[in-house]
């Protein structure tokens, strides 16, 4: 894919309903957008994330701004 990736940005150490939610919205959209989601590494969407979705570390958004072809 080449397209530009949609990025949920939400770093949050355990469940809650933002993190939920946009889990649920990955699933329903990741066959036809790149999705990428960023949180703690051990926050509630990494560890529950699609093996289809892209996992960045919070503290790694520069690699957003630098590099679009993630």
């Amino acid at each position: 894919m080449t397209s530009t990736p949609i990025v949920f940005y939400f770093p949050y150490q355990t469940v809650g309903g933002v993190s939920v939610l946009f889990l649920r919205i990955t699933s329903f959209i990741y066959d036809s957008k790149r999705i990428i989601l960023m949180d703690l590494e051990n926050g509630f969407m990494a560890k529950n994330k699609s093996k289809n979705v892209k996992f960045i570390s919070y503290d790694k958004i520069e690699n957003i701004q630098n590099n679009v072809e993630i």
